[in-house]
């Protein structure tokens, strides 16, 4: 059984079709990416999952995450944004302190814990609102664009933090290519599936990127440049290994 199953779905603007008799299968358990450039009515389709509209099938208990974070911020603190979610769902005092000191130790955030979510960078915002619902138990996650103002160390660090929940199913809507790098399978949509496969395959097709306005990840870009010049003959994403194979 799929976490997510999504059959013959055409969904309207003012009555006009923008994404027609659409068919996907999201499977349980890993990190997938729907990535697609602006104007590719992801956003619409976050919102059709979202709203359980008839042809979707969502198997499991689910927790959406918006881009829209500040709609999201429910707490007077960081702390009380961090511990809000796990309030409302009945936590106890021992698991609600012990999530909070693994994010605590995790992203640094000790010194902003008694800061208004207003108050901070949007950035931080953002990791606060979206770490409050990431502790959640629930079977599937949908996230929309919610990373998009993390820098690179913390972006690295909430996939992280993602991969150590185990048998949980992660599904991220993107129009950054450097996220699919933390998956295990990529959807490239723009409208319509364009292909779906194991994120290792799709990142190897330049030509797919390309023609969806979209770019490659700069670790596979740099692997084509290389192999171009007979440097490299695969593709590689993982910065140590490169220069390992370049000093070989």
């Amino acid at each position: 059984m799929n976490a997510i199953e999504i059959k013959n779905l055409t969904l309207k603007i003012k009555n006009k079709v923008v994404i027609d008799n659409i068919n996907i299968n999201f499977s349980k358990g890993n990190i997938q990416t729907v990535l697609g450039p602006n104007s590719s009515y992801k956003t619409l389709l976050f919102n059709a999952i979202k709203k359980n509209k008839k042809g979707i099938t969502i198997n499991g208990n689910c927790t959406f995450i918006s881009n829209d974070i500040n709609s999201q911020v429910v707490g007077k603190t960081v702390k009380d944004q961090l511990l809000f979610f796990m309030r409302l769902n009945n936590y106890t005092d021992r698991k609600m302190n012990s999530r909070l000191k693994k994010v605590i130790d995790l992203f640094g955030v000790n010194d902003i814990l008694n800061e208004d979510p207003f108050d901070i960078s949007y950035g931080y915002r953002q990791l606060v609102v979206v770490l409050s619902l990431l502790m959640l138990d629930k079977d599937i996650f949908i996230i929309d664009d919610a990373f998009n103002m993390l820098d690179n160390i913390n972006r690295e660090k909430m996939f992280n933090y993602i991969k150590s929940k185990k048998k949980t199913t992660f599904i991220h809507f993107t129009n950054n290519s450097e996220n699919i790098l933390y998956g295990t399978n990529t959807i490239i949509f723009n409208r319509k599936v364009i292909k779906k496969d194991k994120t290792n395959k799709i990142i190897t097709n330049e030509k797919l990127f390309l023609n969806n306005n979209l770019s490659l990840p700069f670790m596979a870009d740099l692997s084509n440049k290389l192999k171009y010049y007979n440097l490299l003959d695969k593709v590689i994403i993982d910065q140590k290994e490169m220069v390992d194979e370049l000093w070989n």
